[in-house]
C-alpha cells in the first residue's frame, strides 16, 4: 500500500491523511493489543478531522487548546448525562 501524500501541517489534508491512518489503526483488532488504545486511536481520528475543519474554515487553535476546544463542542451539542445521588455515608 502507497503512503498517503504529506502535506505541510497547516493544510487540513494533512489532518485528513493523519486522521486516516488512526483510523485504520483503530479497526484493526491486534492479537495482544488493548481496546483502550484502539479506543483512543478512534478519539484521535475524531479530534484530527475536527482539527481539519478548524484549519480548513481558518478557525484558530493551538496545541493545547485543540481539546478544550473539542470538548466545548461537544458538550454545547450534546445533552449531559445525569448521574444519580450518591448514597449517604454510613
Amino acid at each position: 500500500m502507497k503512503p498517503p501524500e504529506r502535506f505541510p501541517p497547516d493544510d487540513p489534508r494533512e489532518w485528513i491523511n493523519r486522521a486516516r491512518s488512526d483510523l485504520t489503526q483503530a479497526k484493526n483488532e491486534v492479537p495482544g493489543v488493548y481496546l483502550e488504545n484502539l479506543c483512543f486511536n478512534a478519539q484521535q481520528a475524531a479530534e484530527k478531522s475536527i482539527k481539519a475543519v478548524m484549519i480548513a474554515r481558518n478557525i484558530e487553535f493551538s496545541a493545547a487548546t485543540a481539546s478544550p476546544v473539542v470538548d466545548g463542542l461537544l458538550n454545547s451539542h450534546s445533552p449531559q448525562p445525569t448521574l444519580p445521588p450518591a448514597p449517604p455515608s454510613p
